[in-house]
C-alpha cells in the first residue's frame, strides 16, 4: 500500500493536471501512468 505522504501528492498532481492542463485523471493510478507516459516521450524525443 502507498504511503499517505505519496497519496497525499498524487491526489495534489491529479488536481493539478486537471486545472493545469486540463486532463481529467480517473484514478491515482492513472496519474502514475501518466507520469511515466510524459518521461517516456521526454526521453524519447532527447535522443533523437
Amino acid at each position: 500500500m502507498v504511503s499517505d505522504r505519496v497519496h497525499k501528492e498524487l491526489k495534489k498532481l491529479k488536481a493539478e493536471l486537471l486545472v493545469e492542463n486540463n486532463i481529467e485523471v480517473r484514478s491515482l493510478g492513472a496519474v502514475i501512468e501518466y507520469i511515466v507516459d510524459y518521461y517516456k516521450k521526454a526521453n524519447q524525443k532527447e535522443r533523437e
